[in-house]
């Protein structure tokens, strides 16, 4: 989806992720709250699962349909064995910084659960408010970086404050 939302629109490659995931994440912040408090309760837990299936499926039967309309883009072939290592280089640097950010926000995602069990006590209300938090907190950056990102003169260097941050 990313890929072609690119297409459409390569002139502000960084904007368009960028509000992709900030309209993903709000989506799912939303979701757990909905699901949390009120789908388990109107349907019940396997209702809500089921009802998350059928939803999956329709929005990949939308996008399948979607996606065939289009031709696939031509990828040109032009690099060269030293880009080939200097991609290679960066696409595993970032999925190393990728790794350890998604460690440490596993890590505070438990630590809060814990403490919110504490205040509210250990009930399924307890985990889908720090969820839903935590998952709106990622959706806010989205947003605000979105304005930013294609502006930024060195985006490599800005993740790097970002996680040192």
């Amino acid at each position: 989806m990313a890929a072609g939302l690119i297409r459409n629109w390569p002139e502000t490659p960084g904007r368009t992720i960028a509000t992709l995931y900030f309209l993903n994440s709000l989506g799912a912040a939303v979701g757990a709250l909905v699901a949390g408090f009120w789908l388990v309760g109107w349907v019940g837990l396997i209702g809500t699962v089921r009802l998350a299936g059928v939803i999956n499926l329709a929005l990949a039967l939308a996008v399948f349909l979607l996606a065939s309309k289009t031709a696939p883009a031509d990828s040109g072939g032009t690099e060269t064995a030293a880009d080939d290592r200097a991609v290679d280089f960066r696409f595993r640097a970032f999925l190393a910084a990728a790794m350890l950010t998604g460690t440490a926000s596993f890590l505070y995602e438990v630590g809060w659960i814990r403490m919110l069990c504490l205040v509210l006590g250990s009930s399924t209300h307890a985990f889908e408010l720090m969820l839903s938090a935590f998952i709106l907190g990622l959706a806010l950056g989205a947003a605000w970086i979105s304005g930013r990102i294609d502006r930024l003169p060195s985006p490599d260097r800005f993740l790097g404050y970002v996680q040192i941050g």
